[in-house]
């Protein structure tokens, strides 16, 4: 008999994913936000490591994190208060769909200033 992942799973684990990925970012933003203390120069060389497009897609996969984060965050809430326990997988591909509409709204600057 095999394990098929079911819609519960497959959000625990993104919604790990997304957490861990947000984490890791904080103490890079706050360090590069340390740059300012450092001077208009090095904080202009900081800038244009943000300019890079390797970077630019890491943006974007941050983007996506919140967004899902954010947007399962309010689907397991309406599960634990009882409003939403027997339609979670609904509420889940909502929350997907909403967050994929407002990943590619958001991603469409991101993608232009490459």
């Amino acid at each position: 008999m095999r394990y098929q992942p079911r819609t519960g799973f497959i959000a625990w684990v993104l919604m790990r994913i997304a957490g861990v990925g947000i984490v890791i970012y904080l103490p890079i933003h706050v360090w590069g936000l340390q740059k300012l203390l450092s001077g208009p120069e090095t904080f202009n060389q900081y800038v244009q490591l943000y300019n890079h497009p390797l970077f630019k897609l890491g943006e974007m996969a941050l983007l996506a994190g919140i967004i899902f984060h954010a947007l399962n965050g309010i689907r397991v809430m309406l599960v634990d208060f009882g409003t939403g326990w027997r339609d979670h997988k609904t509420l889940f591909w909502i929350a997907v769909t909403a967050g994929a509409v407002i990943f590619i709204l958001g991603a469409i600057p991101m993608v232009k200033a490459i």
